[in-house]
């Protein structure tokens, strides 16, 4: 007689990567004289079946780290994360999505006898602001979950932005601007995005597709709000509604969003007495935690990841393809207006950049989810690469063509912001994903911090010529991390195949 077969879950490494395999425990009684049962175990490898196939739809992600935990992926708190998340990347992502028409205006005005090379400092310190930062946040979203991190920020952030309503010279801007909002974009951003890991997996793509569609949103309406609001009430009064507006979502965010998992680490527990029995003061534990605090941070920066292969072009392909997206957004509205449009036109084409985003953020996700997402990154980069240098450089004379690049620019831009995140943590246990991804913030913001300058130096003088050089840097960006991305999936799969869902 037979009895019923129980599937016992077992670990093993493969290739540098956990994969779960079935052992199935089968007795059976023996037929030619034996009385008792013997225990019979085999072991059904279905990874190796499945790398045979050609097909996405036959192949698991067999990189996923978290193979032992279940993740909800999906249900009602679940989805309220997602819309919480949502809430919250419309304020950051979309003020990010927004400094063009920033830059633009400060260009023209307070700042208009600037160099364009000393301008552009004030948005990549904001950037390097907004990422490197992300380091201490990773500590704090570990520790106390995402609720304080995110209070934190959207008061620096809002206190920022009314700051920058009375700012008049350059530095005034970089202590406004860049490093008071900057810090509070770090503080609410991180938060925002390392939250989703923790209640979806297989769906993990699309629901951070569906949560960075607030980035697009925020792009669309922030241009439009300064569009009409900087004739009618001027700089000052625009900034202060913007800020107040950001707060109101955030605060939304900050009242929706929740971890599931604890990554809780103790760098905050001080006991109350010392070895010999005194009690600790209040001044000396609060130093003792400081201590203790710089130590844990140290150790956050110590660069262990950085000894895996497809951590190391993970991160240098997110930080290339973000400084091209970060300078793009830049100077596309100066791009435009100095092809001799008008300033509505050259605000109704990064609207129509940041409205096609909303499908660019989504669509990828879903199909990212199918056929892998990395699969997804690299056919993009290298369609949007073809874009700018088609569309972007070539036919840049032209009022159609730079309409259509608006449209193909979003849709594909989008993507690449909205699928990054899910390719870093598509290597990164999840508990640990908070500290991984604010570590790739940090080479981000010095990667942008230097790469910003660096085109507003190429721009110089806005000269069409020079405005041409600038796409070419653009370009080669693309080009350079797409090649990156590549070499990460490589370092995943170990082949080139395409046709494999990575």
């Amino acid at each position: 007689m037979e009895t019923p077969s129980y599937p016992l879950k077992a670990k093993t490494k493969d290739e540098g990567d956990i994969i779960v395999r079935d052992i199935i425990l089968t007795n059976h009684e023996a037929t030619q004289g034996h009385s008792s049962a013997v225990d019979r175990f085999s072991v059904v490898d279905d990874h190796d079946s499945r790398t045979s196939q050609n097909s996405p739809e036959s192949l698991d992600s067999i990189f996923e780290i978290d193979a032992e935990e279940e993740f909800p992926d999906g249900g009602w708190d679940a989805w309220l994360v997602v819309i919480g998340a949502l809430c919250g990347c419309t304020p950051i992502l979309g003020l990010l999505n927004s400094i063009g028409p920033i830059e633009s205006y400060i260009s023209t005005h307070q700042l208009e006898n600037t160099s364009t090379t000393v301008i552009a400092w004030i948005f990549s310190i904001f950037t390097a602001v907004g990422y490197m930062s992300g380091v201490l946040v990773g500590v704090l979203v570990d520790e106390f979950g995402v609720k304080m991190p995110m209070l934190m920020g959207s008061l620096f952030h809002l206190i920022g932005l009314l700051a920058t309503a009375e700012c008049k010279t350059v530095y005034q801007f970089i202590l406004a601007f860049s490093v008071c909002s900057g810090m509070g974009t770090s503080l609410c951003l991180t938060s925002n995005m390392a939250v989703i890991p923790h209640w979806f997996k297989r769906n993990k793509a699309k629901a951070t597709g569906i949560a960075t569609i607030g980035g697009s949103l925020g792009g669309v309406v922030f241009p439009l709000m300064m569009k009409s609001l900087y004739d009618k009430v001027g700089f000052q009064w625009t900034m202060r509604i913007v800020g107040l507006v950001c707060f109101a979502l955030n605060m939304m965010a900050f009242f929706l969003i929740k971890t599931r998992l604890s990554g809780k680490t103790g760098v905050f527990n001080i006991p109350e007495f010392d070895e010999n029995g005194q009690k600790f003061s209040f001044v000396r534990k609060a130093w003792l935690r400081f201590e203790q605090f710089s130590v844990y941070v140290t150790k956050l920066i110590d660069f262990k990841a950085f000894k895996e292969a497809k951590y190391t072009c993970c991160v240098i392909a997110f930080a290339l393809s973000e400084l091209m997206l970060v300078c793009c957004m830049t100077y596309l509205m100066s791009y435009f207006i100095k092809r001799g449009h008008s300033s509505a036109t050259a605000f109704n084409m990064v609207i129509i950049v940041n409205a096609t985003g909303i499908l660019g953020r989504f669509v990828p996700g879903i199909a990212a989810d199918r056929y892998g997402v990395y699969n997804v990154m690299i056919g993009m980069l290298v369609t949007l690469g073809i874009v700018q240098f088609v569309l972007w450089l070539s036919l840049g004379q032209h009022l159609w063509s730079l309409y259509t690049f608006s449209v193909l620019f979003g849709f594909f831009s989008a993507s690449v912001l909205s699928l990054s995140p899910v390719c870093l943590s598509a290597i990164s246990p999840t508990k640990d994903f908070a500290k991984r991804f604010s570590t790739a913030f940090l080479v981000v913001g010095f990667v942008s911090l230097i790469g910003l300058p660096i085109g507003g130096a190429i721009i110089d003088n806005a000269s069409i010529s020079n405005y041409n050089n600038f796409i070419v840097y653009t370009g080669i960006l693309c080009a350079a991390s797409s090649v990156f991305w590549a070499l990460t999936r490589y370092a995943i799969r170990r082949t080139w195949k395409i046709n494999i869902k990575v």
